[in-house]
């Protein structure tokens, strides 16, 4: 797991991706590095590519950023990932994978900021 921040250090988009794919994994969240915005940062070769780019794009928007450094937050975040597994789960053809996905990204998204904050719980 990656180690704790400091309490004062915020939390900035980019680095939120980063962290999240050491605790997703590469075949999971592979990362475009030079990525200069939410529609490129994560790969096409993401195991669950259409709902990652949606997500990613999602956390951008819900967390009103202007830029791959804009701060995120928890609750933002995991608002835009709560919405995106309702969108998932009404149709008809629910797909449980990326359900799971989805899942694993909000309890990784939990740790991340529970690390980031300095305290047990968020």
């Amino acid at each position: 797991m990656p180690e704790a921040r400091s309490l004062n250090k915020q939390l900035r988009y980019h680095e939120y991706f980063r962290e999240l794919a050491q605790y997703l994994g590469d075949l999971l969240l592979p990362l475009a590095h030079q990525a200069t915005s939410p529609k490129t940062i994560v790969s096409s070769e993401a195991l669950h590519s259409e709902i990652a780019k949606r997500m990613a794009i999602e956390i951008y928007r819900s967390n009103n950023c202007l830029g791959m450094k804009s701060p995120v937050s928890l609750f933002s975040t995991l608002d835009a990932l709560g919405q995106l597994r309702y969108e998932i789960t009404i149709k008809e053809t629910t797909d449980t994978q990326s359900i799971d996905f989805l899942e694993s990204v909000g309890r990784a998204t939990i740790e991340i900021f529970r690390e980031t904050s300095g305290f047990d719980e968020c």
